[in-house]
């Protein structure tokens, strides 16, 4: 007797400079949030030239908020194939976000962390909590950022009152 058991299994991955031509279609060659003006420009041009332009500016961009800020970015994988993707950053590293006001939110201040998008470009992967999964992640991420900046600054404090004795 044999039972069918349906399990998916998905590997996630910080987007890191080997990976980032992973990203999947259509978040690869969008630079929405990152270069605003330069969005704007590309669309005059010819589609594979935009592309190419497009993704040379994403992975820039990737690699220079990886050494500036840390993760900013996962790729969600199925028997090797990138399914989803999720960005965030400090919105000082996203300058589109200062196109926006919000009366509920107000001016997002510069050290917010914006997550500039969660994605799972095919139909079916969606509903499957892969969704939760990324943003999961990133939470998981943050917090353990926020509680290594916090230890810092607790030695730092403790060095600080020692020395003043």
């Amino acid at each position: 007797m044999s039972y069918g058991v349906n399990v998916m299994v998905v590997v996630l991955e910080n987007v890191i400079e080997r990976n980032v031509e992973d990203i999947p279609l259509p978040c690869k060659p969008c630079i929405y949030w990152e270069f605003p003006e330069l969005f704007e420009e590309l669309k005059t041009m010819e589609v594979k030239r935009r592309r190419m332009l497009a993704m040379e500016k994403k992975k820039e961009w990737f690699i220079k908020t990886l050494k500036d800020f840390g993760n900013c970015g996962k790729i969600v994988y199925h028997n090797d194939s990138p399914i989803g993707y999720a960005q965030y950053a400090p919105s000082s590293l996203l300058p589109q976000v200062k196109n926006y006001k919000s009366r509920s939110v107000g001016k997002v201040e510069d050290s917010v962390i914006f997550l500039s998008c969660l994605y799972l470009p095919g139909e079916e992967w969606r509903g499957k909590g892969i969704g939760k999964m990324l943003l999961t992640s990133i939470l998981n991420d943050l917090k353990l950022e926020v509680s290594k900046l916090l230890k810092h600054l607790r030695e730092k404090a403790q060095v600080k009152t020692h020395l003043s004795r």
